[in-house]
């Protein structure tokens, strides 16, 4: 793991006081850092942030909110001993690479940038300290990005599993993980509703009820 930038105390992420970034001085991290946090610290993510990789240590929390954090490394977000990642509203993305999933983990969304070549996610392996990760995922899970590009899930060295059922499109195998629908196929298109202005239904009223149609969305 390359050096890594600390917080001190807790707060929101800008306007904590930074150490050891590579930037210098107590600016924020930068797409070039390691972030580690320790306990009992606290952090809320109140812009978008990119970085290599987030360590998570007992006792620590940190916050999604609505933004999105940016993980250019393996191990992007790895949660050791106890540590606390809230997805909340927010989005992760992970780079176009190879990942690996480590720890006990709640997600709103979490994602995978455009792929120009095949990739493949481990879940539970490597610098896990914990034998056993179970990720949660709220809301949208990791899909390839076509039918050339696509994702593949292996089975880390200790034991992982998604906690709930997710859908991955564009996919190419699911390596016997729970709750992975691994889908080989892209996703379906969205459903939309357009309303008509034409009086299609009389209600027993005699009034001219709301009217709409089922449409693509583009």
């Amino acid at each position: 793991m390359p050096a890594a930038c600390t917080p001190a105390g807790s707060g929101n992420w800008s306007t904590l006081t930074w150490s050891g970034c590579n930037g210098g001085g107590a600016s924020p991290p930068g797409l070039t850092d390691a972030v580690e946090l320790f306990g009992p610290s606290t952090v809320t993510l109140d812009q978008n942030v990119s970085i290599t990789q987030l360590y998570i240590y007992s006792g620590a929390t940190l916050n999604g909110g609505s933004l999105t954090l940016f993980i250019s490394a393996d191990y992007g977000v790895i949660v050791n001993n106890g540590g606390t990642f809230n997805g909340q509203t927010g989005t992760v993305k992970y780079s176009d690479a190879n990942h690996t999933f480590c720890g006990n983990a709640t997600f709103n969304n979490v994602i995978l940038n455009t792929l120009t070549a095949p990739r493949t996610i481990s879940v539970g392996a490597g610098s896990c300290s914990s034998a056993t990760t179970n990720v949660a995922v709220n809301g949208t899970f990791m899909s390839g990005s076509d039918a050339t590009n696509k994702v593949t899930f292996v089975q880390g060295s200790g034991t992982g599993a998604l906690a709930n059922l997710v859908n991955s499109y564009y996919c190419a195998g699911n390596g016997g993980i729970s709750n992975i629908n691994c889908v080989a196929g892209g996703p379906p298109p969205n459903i939309g509703f357009r309303r008509i202005d034409s009086c299609i239904n009389i209600d027993p009223d005699g009034y001219c009820s709301d009217s709409w149609i089922a449409t693509m969305a583009t």
